[in-house]
């Protein structure tokens, strides 16, 4: 049983606002209120939980699993009613009762169309979820699963791979640290799956680069990205045997040697036949 749905009912009663009311404020429909609260939504969009935060609702009270109300920062109740923010709307992860997390997963196919889907409500609904142990994404900040589509990262990661993220904000972009692997969203390249090497505070961009060197390393400016999700966690069925290429080139450096020894050899033999 899932105790965000009840909570979101709660919170909403507590502000005295109908679902009609509620969804005019937070630029919902009535229809998505009454999904959210019946527990019918795999996700709750991060402007309906801005929207409960900006009225004054604790938001780890909210996800935390072992409280069985929502609570208000405020000892004086609930906050005076504000308008929705104009943020793009962005899924959060939704934890249950044990606290396992449940996150979208943005397979091939809609990875094709997340740069026009993802700020709308539908894009999500259609998606297949993934629940994960609450330990691989703490805190109640968003969560991402992605499929890998192409073979920029290999040998490291392989197309059909799926990482599971957590979503940076914007204003912690400069945070990251190099060589960082993260899933960054832009105007001009789309889904993009890259190692970083952050410039923001010197130079005022991004670098980023494959580890599949046939791919060639580009720039990327803050307007131009909608959203960098870092990789926590990578899924994947492909398990290189990295010491069998290792034994590989010694088996291959002792023929070598091998082949030399007996290239010495047949040089010696030849001098000492030509020598007087």
């Amino acid at each position: 049983m899932h105790l965000l749905p009840p909570k979101l009912r709660q919170c909403r009663l507590d502000l005295h606002l109908t679902q009609e009311d509620a969804a005019l404020q937070s630029g919902f429909s009535q229809r998505d209120i009454s999904r959210f609260e019946k527990g019918r939504a795999k996700t709750i969009p991060n402007d309906y939980i801005q929207f409960l935060h900006k009225q004054g609702v604790d938001l780890n009270s909210l996800f935390d699993a072992t409280c069985a109300q929502a609570r208000f920062v405020s000892a004086a109740g609930p906050a005076p009613a504000a308008p929705a923010p104009a943020e793009p709307r962005i899924v959060v992860v939704t934890p249950d009762v044990a606290g396992n997390r449940t996150v979208p997963i943005v397979n091939r196919k809609a990875a094709a169309s997340y740069l026009t889907g993802y700020q709308t409500q539908e894009y999500f609904e259609e998606l297949d979820a993934l629940t994960l142990p609450a330990y691989l994404l703490r805190g109640s900040g968003q969560g991402l699963v992605i499929q890998v589509v192409n073979d920029s990262m290999e040998d490291t990661i392989f197309e059909g791979d799926y990482l599971v993220c957590r979503l940076v904000e914007r204003g912690q972009w400069h945070e990251i640290t190099d060589f960082s692997v993260c899933v960054v969203v832009t105007d001009s390249r789309g889904v993009q799956v890259k190692r970083i090497k952050n410039r923001l505070v010197r130079d005022g961009l991004l670098r980023l680069s494959s580890d599949n060197r046939r791919y060639p390393s580009f720039n990327v400016f803050p307007d131009d990205i909608h959203q960098i999700w870092q990789v926590a966690f990578l899924l994947t069925a492909n398990l290189p045997n990295r010491a069998d290429t290792l034994y590989r080139k010694l088996d291959s450096l002792e023929d070598t040697t091998t082949d030399l020894r007996e290239l010495y050899e047949q040089l010696r033999e030849a001098l000492e036949k030509i020598q007087p």
